[in-house]
């Protein structure tokens, strides 16, 4: 993907491009500035001097050239953009081409105070920044904002706000989103490919009565009362919860976290009832499982058995596209549901609560405890029963 971060001088683009990139390798950004120093003569000085007709030409060069080298790298590709510059006269050069139009998968505008922006640029030490007003500086943002927003509509661009003020929470609203929009084309593909009935299930706790937490070892380098601490700390399964964890995770060296993954999975038996389940459901459906745990352990383990199962997950900002909490399961199902799919979904606690609700028909598979809550939230379901893989029986609930 190539994705624009765009916002007006001094919002805060650059070093949020930064910081996103520091945190992952599935992400990079590419300096716009430095390419045109590279492909137009003269560089940026010369540009500057240019009419607006060859402004635009170079503009369009230089977007198509990020294509050329981007659209089919290891890594989604971040550019940080202006769609106007406000001139000395208070009206507005527009620096958005027809060529960004078609490059652009994703679009995201920096929303920040007038205020803020107009003390962060007083403050910058590594550039000058010409002055404005804070109201010139509102206008301007608004104008940026709704140009941008129409443009991508015309283009069918998704289009989102980072609102945030701060740079820590902007970073979690950017991966929240890239993650309901990769959710979200997921579903795209597995309908080209599927008969539309689904089965989507949790995996720890759910596929077998365990954590994959209970196989670490002090060799691992992962403190299991660390992850559980962030959320107690917070007291909720929300998406900050799981970022932070996900943080955790990506400090954690790569030969450390991989030798976990394979020797975890290894160790992994299936519930002998969820694993008949499975294979039935296999013949007419398609098998998803997702998890806000170790999506790694759970390929391997779908191969060990010879499943033809879709994981999906991630926990890790170093290796991993999206962060999975209970949000983005319930997405998924919601998703599916409201694109006319049949689904059934398995989970054993409240992180499956959404996912469960939003399914046509919920099973709540009890593992190592039965969860109260759980039951009270999913009372009024139409369609739910439960699966007690203590005692591998099924029942339905009562209506």
């Amino acid at each position: 993907m190539i994705i624009g971060i765009y916002g007006i001088s001094g919002c805060g683009k650059t070093s949020l491009c930064r910081e996103i990139e520091q945190y992952s390798s599935c992400f990079k950004i590419i300096d716009g500035s430095s390419l045109m120093d590279e492909i137009i003569p003269g560089g940026i000085s010369a540009f500057k001097e240019m009419d607006d007709e060859d402004k635009y030409r170079y503009r369009e060069l230089v977007i198509r050239e990020i294509e050329s080298r981007h659209r089919h790298a290891p890594y989604h590709t971040i550019v940080a953009g202006h769609y106007a510059f406000l001139k000395k006269d208070g009206s507005y050069e527009v620096a958005w081409t027809e060529a960004d139009g078609d490059v652009y998968d994703y679009l995201f505008c920096i929303v920040s105070p007038a205020e803020k922006i107009s003390e962060q640029c007083l403050m910058d030490i590594h550039r000058i920044r010409m002055t404005h007003s804070v109201s010139q500086l509102g206008n301007w943002q608004n104008f940026e904002c709704k140009e941008l927003e129409a443009r991508c509509r015309l283009k069918d661009i998704p289009f989102s706000l980072l609102s945030s003020s701060e740079i820590d929470t902007r970073i979690v609203e950017f991966y929240k989103t890239m993650a309901q929009y990769n959710i979200s084309e997921l579903c795209k593909q597995l309908k080209l490919n599927s008969n539309n009935s689904y089965s989507i299930f949790d995996c720890d706790g759910t596929l077998f009565s365990g954590d994959c937490l209970d196989y670490l070892t002090s060799s691992d380098g992962i403190k299991g009362e660390a992850i559980r601490s962030i959320f107690k700390n917070r007291g909720d399964y929300c998406f900050e919860s799981f970022f932070e964890v996900a943080k955790y995770y990506s400090k954690i060296p790569g030969n450390q976290m991989q030798d976990f993954i394979y020797r975890t999975s290894q160790s992994i038996i299936l519930d002998p009832c969820m694993l008949d389940i499975l294979k039935k459901h296999s013949f007419n459906r398609t098998l998803i499982w997702i998890t806000s745990g170790f999506p790694g352990i759970w390929k391997l383990v779908a191969n060990r058995y010879d499943l033809n199962v879709k994981v999906v997950g991630g926990n890790n900002l170093a290796q991993s596209e999206i962060i999975v909490s209970n949000e983005e399961k319930a997405f998924l199902a919601r998703t599916l549901v409201e694109a006319g799919a049949d689904v059934v979904a398995f989970g054993d606690s409240m992180v499956d609560a959404g996912m469960l609700k939003n399914a046509q028909k919920a099973v709540i598979v009890i593992g190592e405890k039965i969860r109260r809550e759980l039951f009270e939230y999913l009372e009024n379901h139409r369609d739910l029963s439960v699966i007690d893989i203590r005692q591998t029986q099924t029942t339905e609930v009562a209506k």
